[in-house]
């Protein structure tokens, strides 16, 4: 949604972060990979996944350097971590592990997260409204 806000370099570690996330608990599933295709498509990148460098998250958070744009990774990630509609363990802990480094409070957390939940309802009624 507001990807296009990153820059290049941005985009890349968003992109890294995202298969981070979603590949956490060891499985990529098929809601997680076409999250990752539609994140890779509107961003413009046309990356693959070996284009990737499987960084860890402590290579990655340091890219993200303005408020704004923590926010949007932040919100963006938990996103991934809800599209197969089960938070994993694993997902859990890499976006505590995020929200740290980001300096997002508990508070602003649970708003995230229940965002990310509404939006979820929403594409889910969506798709029964036209008939998915």
């Amino acid at each position: 949604m507001f990807l296009q806000e990153l820059n290049t370099e941005e985009k890349v570690a968003f992109l890294e972060l995202a298969h981070l996330v979603a590949n956490s608990n060891g499985i990529i599933d098929e809601k997680e990979q076409k999250m990752l295709d539609t994140y890779d498509y509107e961003m413009g990148l046309d990356l693959k996944m070996q284009d990737l460098n499987d960084l860890s998250i402590s290579e990655i958070v340091p890219v993200f350097r303005s408020t704004r744009v923590k926010r949007i990774v932040f919100l963006e990630a938990l996103a991934v971590a809800f599209a197969d509609g089960i938070y994993h363990e694993e997902q859990k802990s890499l976006i505590q592990e995020l929200k740290v480094s980001f300096e997002i409070s508990d508070e602003e957390y649970e708003s995230f997260k229940g965002w990310i939940i509404k939006v979820n309802s929403l594409y889910v009624q969506a798709d029964e409204l036209v008939g998915a």
